[in-house]
């Protein structure tokens, strides 16, 4: 896999990558598909404010496989410090460490920049332990902790869906 910047022709696969989860899972608590046109403006969105939006391309053949990217956690001044990420992963592609690959750039790139915290919240089945979602363990093997759960918040594919906070500090993140 070669990782990379995202590019504005890559708003077609991120839009499948994503639209999978928006109709098969709580991973998103998003309902309607989304559009091309509202791919292409988060990535256009995410560049002005120079948040890193990294893309894994299969070498084989040239297939993005993947994405992650940090965004703003509250728009208050006094949060400028902290971010939120998002990860996805084709479905073709999960199991293969994409996520961390991906994960590991985006931590190492917004620790560059100054920020000192990642949020992650991920959408969660009632009776799911944090330790059985695959995401969950993915931002805990990068040092990241569970900070909270947020009980019957979301609501998906006909039932409520809980939401779990995952809280990593950058200064003790190691990129290697």
């Amino acid at each position: 896999m070669d990782l990379r910047d995202v590019e504005g022709e890559d708003a077609e696969a991120i839009l499948a990558i994503y639209s999978h989860y928006v109709k098969t899972s709580v991973a998103t608590l998003q309902e309607d598909l989304p559009t091309l046109e509202s791919i292409c403006n988060n990535i256009e969105r995410l560049k002005s404010i120079d948040m890193p939006f990294v893309v894994a391309v299969d070498k084989s053949n040239g297939q993005i496989a993947g994405y992650a990217y940090g965004d703003v956690f509250n728009e208050r001044s006094g949060y400028k410090n902290t971010v939120e990420d998002s990860v996805y992963i084709h479905k073709d592609y999960t199991a293969r460490r994409l996520g961390k690959l991906l994960l590991k750039e985006v931590f190492a790139r917004l620790k560059a920049m100054g920020k000192k915290v990642v949020i992650a919240k991920m959408s969660i089945l009632p009776n799911v332990r944090s330790e059985d979602m695959a995401t969950c363990r993915l931002h805990a093997s990068l040092g990241a902790r569970e900070v909270g759960r947020m009980l019957k918040v979301g609501y998906k594919l006909g039932t409520l869906v809980d939401v779990i906070i995952f809280q990593l500090d950058l200064e003790d993140f190691e990129a290697s």
